[in-house]
């Protein structure tokens, strides 16, 4: 169901379905931490009427007391009016409030003209839970409420207006009120405060008019295109497998209206995508978490190309120039992964200790993390920072991990030959940043008689000219002071883009031989790495103490003309791959691998048939059901159409299910076989008939203005 708007406030009805899964599959178990904060009730919003002028009433989860605003005559947006105990409270000094609704969720306002438009969710259902305790929703059902119709509008705005009210949202979109969905794991952003990147928060400009005002900033959190899935490894919740997704809003447009990159140099179709794995053990007085994650991108070719379609067929045109300002994509990637750098900080909104990492000291500094452990530890004596000792760490406290990233110590002493005198003298050097290893896996068809042949070849032939450009981009950013500090950013990046013709492979050796040359790819690329660490909260969700043992430091980045169906299958492959690593070091690989196989043999699969063998068929079907939901959500972002090529991972769950030893305690639905002919008719005819009315709602809803860029 899509967004619907009722005309006449004054005789909406209160309209609230809150839908959450058990309690048995979200509570991780009974020795969890109590979820952040302490009091953390479900949050309501009460809207109504006094002598013709609109209130909001709102008591949210985290907070102890509810706040009264009202709808400013002159801008259409809320106002501030005062606290109260409670929403009862509220009510019972104003008696002439007339209630006209009630929702859980407010997701932003839209003044469009002279009127006032307040989006909100009527359902949501809670999908995930990010640890200790972060509740994390996908929105079922969403409306668009007017809160202010004075006025006239002119016919363009009335248009606009209309391909507003009927845009879809419905079942597409993930929110957290307690944590920054739009950053990676782990971060401790106030998800109520302005962000640097504004990449995938889709309602950031809905949200605004809530932001601006400090006391009404905490009514509207982030709202994410993509999905959030959470499924457990074992029988009590201790161990659970969580995948995010979400869509970057530079090149937000539909199928046929956005190719590749545009003047934002956002490539179309644009995800990031993360894989956490975690273990909880212990009391509900000192909880410890042992957690892994994989961060990686997925999208379109990122050049300059268009779709020409006539009838039912459609062909690519590639400019002439199709990487001029490529360059800029991939310096937003080098800037978005800085953190790769760093250490991650802590995830949670309450006061506690920031996380400390091996991985991440400030380099030429004096003030080094083992200083700032020696001085947390005497001003908290009861609190622990552990940083993983080692003779390196002791004999040179400003040095950089070795297993980060191999660059020479920051104004380190280096030898220095001096020639035939046989002796050497010591100089001291400022070596470059390091590098951002990214790999792009290409899918797309390399025989010259297909439509995507032009496209793969100008993705290969463009890196060397995007590195190249991209050089000077650096340049140009560091004189303009945008680049930041040297040691605290990639300097370039190692770019390397890898071809596999998927469908060529799987049309003639099979879909499987297909996905072991995926997986060459990704075994070659292992050293990319992905991180983990631990933390441990008390009972009042504090953080005692926290390490990351390693950090990650590469991307990998699979794409097809669309990224959608081959790009998904790619993804859930590299899922596969990485999953076996990860459990190790959160422990969790008894549930990981299957237990017919042998812990003492090479576990290193060099097919994928010998991958599956190794794997769990549990696992194994938890993340197909998984897949299966990501490919149809961003199908349908995209496209308004499900997932085609869905067969492969459909017959692996069917396969996998029917292996089980016992029925699944909550069962897996296998969906109906797809015909792709039809799915593909569908989309053109879909994205002929109604993609330029999309992209007007989009222009809407995100207030698009031509060059705004990522950085």
């Amino acid at each position: 169901m899509g967004c619907t708007a009722s005309m006449e406030p004054t005789t909406l009805m209160p309209r609230v379905t809150i839908q959450t899964r058990p309690k048995t599959e979200f509570v991780i178990s009974h020795s969890a931490a109590p979820a952040p904060p302490q009091r953390y009730g479900e949050t309501q919003h009460v809207l109504g009427w006094i002598h013709s002028r609109v209130y909001l009433l709102s008591a949210m989860g985290f907070e102890r007391q509810a706040i009264v605003s009202r709808i400013d005559p002159f801008t259409g947006h809320f106002q501030y009016v005062r606290h109260a105990p409670s929403i009862q409270a509220a009510l019972q000094e104003m008696p002439d409030f007339i209630k006209t609704r009630e929702f859980p969720m407010i997701l932003g306002l839209r003044v469009h003209g002279s009127h006032s438009y307040l989006l909100v969710a009527n359902s949501l259902k809670q999908t995930c839970t990010l640890p200790p305790g972060h509740r994390v929703y996908t929105v079922s059902e969403t409306e668009w409420v007017p809160v202010q119709t004075e006025g006239t509008l002119s016919k363009l705005e009335k248009e606009d207006l209309d391909a507003m009210l009927k845009y879809s949202l419905d079942d597409l979109h993930i929110c957290c009120e307690t944590y920054d969905l739009t950053l990676p794991w782990p971060n401790n952003a106030d998800p109520y405060q302005q962000s640097d990147s504004i990449e995938f928060a889709f309602n950031h400009s809905l949200r605004q008019p809530f932001l601006r005002d400090r006391d009404l900033r905490q009514l509207c959190p982030a709202l994410v295109q993509g999905m959030a899935q959470q499924r457990p490894l074992n029988g009590d919740g201790s161990a659970n497998m969580i995948y995010l997704v979400r869509k970057s809003i530079l090149n937000p447009g539909p199928r046929f209206l956005a190719r590749g990159l545009n003047h934002n140099f956002g490539p179309a179709n644009e995800y990031e995508c993360e894989l956490l794995l975690w273990r909880i053990e212990g009391t509900p007085e000192l909880a410890t978490h042992h957690w892994s994650s994989l961060v990686w991108r997925r999208g379109s070719v990122p050049l300059k190309w268009q779709s020409v379609t006539s009838g039912l067929t459609e062909s690519l045109v590639v400019e002439e120039d199709s990487a001029d300002t490529a360059e800029w994509y991939y310096y937003s990637l080098m800037q978005r992964y800085a953190y790769f750098l760093r250490h991650p900080e802590s995830f949670t909104k309450m006061e506690g200790n920031q996380w400390v990492s091996k991985a991440a000291f400030e380099p030429g500094t004096s003030g080094s993390i083992l200083q700032s452990v020696r001085l947390d530890q005497e001003l908290n004596p009861h609190n622990k920072v552990y940083v993983e000792s080692s003779p390196e760490l002791e004999s040179d406290v400003n040095m950089w991990d070795s297993k980060s990233c191999d660059v020479p110590l920051p104004n380190a002493a280096i030898p220095e030959d001096l020639g035939n005198s046989g002796s050497f003298r010591t100089v001291h050097r400022q070596p470059e940043p390091p590098s951002l290893p990214l790999t792009c896996i290409s899918l797309l068809r390399v025989d010259p008689s297909s439509s995507e042949h032009a496209l793969n070849s100008a993705f290969i032939n463009s890196v060397p000219v995007v590195l190249q450009r991209l050089c000077r981009c650096v340049e140009h950013a560091r004189s303009s002071s945008t680049h930041g500090d040297g040691s605290k950013i990639f300097g370039s990046l190692d770019l390397d883009v890898k071809q596999v013709d998927w469908h060529s492979e799987a049309k003639l050796h099979g879909p499987l031989k297909a996905a072991s040359l995926v997986l060459d790819v990704y075994q070659d690329k292992q050293d990319h790495g992905f991180s983990h660490g631990t933390f441990k909260v008390d009972g009042q969700v504090n953080f005692i103490e926290a390490v990351i043992h390693q950090q990650q430091k590469g991307i990998l980045r699979p794409n097809c003309k669309d990224s959608l169906d081959r790009t998904n299958l790619a993804c859930f492959w590299m899922s596969l791959k990485f999953l076996p690593a990860m459990s190790r070091e959160v422990n969790v690989d008894p549930y990981v691998y299957s237990p017919a196989f042998d812990p003492s043999q090479d576990r290193r699969a060099t097919s994928a048939e010998e991958l599956l063998r190794q794997l769990d068929r549990s696992v194994v079907a938890k993340l197909a059901e998984i897949f299966l939901i990501c490919g149809d959500v961003c199908a349908m972002l995209y496209t308004r159409s499900a997932a085609m090529h869905s067969e492969m991972i459909r017959s692996l769950l069917q396969q996998s299910l029917r292996g089980l030893p016992a029925v699944p305690a909550v069962p897996i639905p296998v969906p109906e076989k797809r015909s792709n002919v039809r799915i593909g008719l569908q989309r053109l005819v879909e994205n002929h008939l109604n993609d330029a009315e999309r992209q007007r709602a989009l222009t809407v809803i995100l207030d698009m203005k031509p060059g705004v860029v990522a950085a």
